[in-house]
């Protein structure tokens, strides 16, 4: 009888004897799109969403140390913090479409170089991918588009917010970033991988 991991683990052991599956160290010289790859590298969810997620967290924190309070002045700030946290979550679904969200792998060994893989958050337990953030793990997955130097893979492609002109969204950016980390360690957010990347189907995260 076989578990979902043992069936993974024949069908890996398959791929790499017949040599269908490529292990990407240093460079993209030898990768084309459509091909099995295997990377490793350290996980990080997109940015943006990371980001919100902490964001609505603290606040909901705050909401919750400061309580309803008595006074007409303090509900009505009550009111506005929460339509602000519901503004932020309703922002923060948007930018999962359909469950799906972009991670980042910094892959190990390859400077600058990253793989961007479109993950479901069903697949991951309860749906939180916390167990993998900043964890360094392999991906086995299947190449679809390959970004050299010049080229870019947009966090944003599948979302509403594509549809925004990409100077317009970097000066929405820059005002954030410049804003939030005065007050917030929050760190860059960026939209855009820049090359060398791959955008990289995943079949499976593990150690």
């Amino acid at each position: 009888i076989h578990t979902p991991s043992s069936l993974f683990n024949n069908l890996k052991d398959r791929l790499f004897k017949e040599k269908m599956v490529k292990k990407v160290t240093n460079n993209f010289k030898d990768i084309q799109a459509g091909e099995f790859v295997e990377i490793t590298g350290v996980l990080k969810i997109n940015p943006l969403i990371s980001t919100m997620e902490n964001m609505i967290h603290l606040m909901e924190l705050a909401t919750a140390m400061n309580g309803d309070g008595t006074g007409k002045k303090a509900k009505q700030q009550n009111l506005e913090d929460k339509t602000t946290i519901n503004q932020m979550k309703a922002f923060t679904n948007g930018l999962k479409v359909d469950g799906m969200v972009d991670m980042i792998c910094e892959l190990d060994g390859f400077s600058d170089g990253k793989a961007v893989l479109p993950i479901y958050m069903d697949y991951f337990f309860n749906g939180n991918s916390g167990e993998v953030i900043d964890g360094k793990f392999k991906v086995l997955g299947k190449v679809a588009k390959i970004c050299d130097g010049n080229g870019k893979i947009d966090l944003l492609r599948n979302t509403s917010l594509s549809l925004f002109k990409e100077n317009i969204l970097g000066k929405l950016l820059k005002v954030f970033n410049d804003e939030l980390n005065q007050d917030i360690n929050a760190g860059q957010i960026e939209t855009i991988i820049k090359g060398p990347a791959l955008l990289i189907i995943p079949i499976a995260i593990y150690l």
